[in-house]
């Protein structure tokens, strides 16, 4: 019986990301220092030209100022008393939800 280690895990998560269409990269690929930069500190959480790229994409019919907008409250999430884990799951989870902006054709 072998063990299941977090590189087990990491792998099959990918593996099921992929599957449903989501692109993997590695992330020292696009860390600041690396062969494609996609953000300028570690610090930074989002890749802000993919989220702007994503908003568009999914929300073609909206106002380009609730987009904006969409893209600041995404920004602010900030829920310190939660622990990685429990925010990954949090935000998983209000992906399907979409963000609810409201917006005036």
């Amino acid at each position: 019986m072998s063990l299941i280690t977090e590189n087990v895990i990491e792998k099959f998560c990918i593996e099921l990301l992929e599957k449903q269409g989501y692109q993997y990269i590695h992330a020292p690929d696009i860390a600041p220092d690396g062969e494609r930069p996609e953000r300028s500190s570690y610090e930074d959480v989002l890749l802000n030209p993919r989220l702007i790229d994503a908003i568009a994409r999914i929300n073609p019919t909206i106002p380009h100022e609730a987009q904006q907008q969409a893209i600041k409250e995404i920004g602010r999430i900030h829920l310190p008393e939660l622990s990685d884990h429990q925010l990954s799951w949090w935000f998983i989870r209000l992906r399907p939800q979409r963000a609810l902006i409201t917006a005036r054709p």
